[in-house]
């Protein structure tokens, strides 16, 4: 049997056994782990940073090391020898792999173009290809750190002697209250308001959510899955036909933020407008612990929630990384809304505390997108929402 000793003694030092595996494993982006116990730690055999794709993407393929392991067995004098067999977990998705199933070396993204105007500098390529799935539309603050956020939470560090640049963990390098300080140069809004519309052939769809994984659900017990939720009444998939206002956070800070939004949009619209227009509220309740909590936190948001919003308040228990990247939610210290249209497509988004300026123009782009609403105030722009002293008539 080969064992560890066997091949220290062979390659010398630790550093050159590791060495020797990683020359082995030529793949982009692949985590090697050896199944026999004594081999050295996962991260130290890994050819890249601690990567982002989630657990369901991660390939596991036998792979050996058979010459290599005959010279060791020659060397150390063991007539015996097997052969070590070692589990490589591909950072792929099932689009790198060819006809014959076989993983081939990824190519490059495009480059830069008008709607993705990232410094790819010091990205590897799995990350590149993911900024691509981020929503074109969104309007990231100039001022605040969230902008800088890469898919899996890494940030691009450069070195100041050399003058390179390598990605490393959001704490490494912005420090573990980050979030706190994004908030303050951001004045609690990572993300900007759209000044206009979302273009229909940039507008991405809500990122799923609740089909694989942990549960989505209501307070009312219901099980969902999104987008599909907010598509349920238009049965005529027509873009024009729906409209939802979709309020999310992840704790109480968050959660006071809200109402500056829901709450005008709610008024601007009478019950008349409820099968085309309404908000739905989603609580994203990330760790383990509060998991084992779930029946504790759901009891509190039931005695603060209104009965007939019951319905479309949904509380997820769990991690959500695509989801958060896609839609630009790094920062989970503020809420965020997002405004949709029949087809489930996000034509609008904001975050923090809303401004009146940003209602109005919140209106404004439901009347766009739903046209023809009976609510009261639905044809009024800021002349009907404000009134003296520029304070908005409830």
């Amino acid at each position: 049997m080969i064992t560890k000793q066997h091949l220290l003694r062979y390659y010398g030092t630790r550093s050159s056994l590791i060495s020797a595996l990683q020359s082995k494993l030529t793949t982009n982006q692949c985590r090697l782990i050896c199944s026999q116990d004594g081999f050295p730690p996962r991260n130290t055999l890994t050819h890249y940073p601690h990567h982002h794709l989630p657990k369901t993407f991660r390939r596991p393929i036998a792979t050996t090391t058979s010459s290599s392991i005959r010279q060791c067995a020659a060397l150390s004098n063991t007539a015996r020898y097997t052969t070590v067999t070692t589990r490589v977990y591909f950072s792929t998705t099932p689009s790198d792999r060819n006809e014959d199933g076989e993983t081939s070396e990824s190519s490059e993204p495009p480059p830069p173009n008008a709607d993705h105007k990232y410094d790819y500098e010091g990205i590897d390529a799995k990350t590149r290809r993911e900024m691509q799935k981020r929503h074109q539309g969104i309007e990231m603050n100039p001022d605040g750190l969230s902008q800088l956020i890469l898919p899996g939470e890494y940030v691009v560090k450069t070195n100041q002697k050399t003058g390179s640049k390598k990605m490393v963990s959001i704490e490494r390098s912005l420090g573990y209250f980050w979030t706190i300080k994004d908030l303050k140069d951001s004045n609690n809004k990572p993300i900007l308001s759209n000044s206009k519309l979302i273009p229909s052939d940039i507008a991405q769809v809500f990122p799923p959510l609740g089909d694989v994984g942990k549960s989505l659900t209501t307070l009312t017990d219901e099980r969902i899955t999104l987008p599909r939720f907010f598509t349920r009444n238009n049965r005529s998939m027509d873009e024009s036909a729906h409209c939802t206002l979709v309020a999310i956070n992840f704790n109480a800070f968050g959660y006071q933020m809200l109402p500056s939004w829901t709450e005008p949009f709610e008024e601007a619209f009478s019950t008349n407008d409820s099968n085309r227009v309404e908000v739905v509220r989603l609580s994203i309740q990330e760790g383990t612990t509060l998991w084992f909590l779930r029946y504790l936190i759901n009891r509190g948001y039931q005695k603060n929630v209104a009965d007939g919003d019951k319905g479309r308040m949904a509380m997820y228990y769990g991690y959500c990384p695509e989801l958060r990247d896609v839609l630009r939610m790094h920062n989970n210290k503020t809420g965020y809304v997002y405004l949709l249209d029949g087809l489930g497509r996000v034509r609008f988004a904001g975050s923090g505390k809303a401004t009146q300026d940003e209602i109005d123009r919140m209106i404004e782009f439901v009347n766009e997108l739903t046209p023809g609403l009976r609510g009261p105030n639905a044809s009024k722009n800021k002349q009907g929402s404000h009134g003296k002293g520029g304070k908005r008539i409830r």
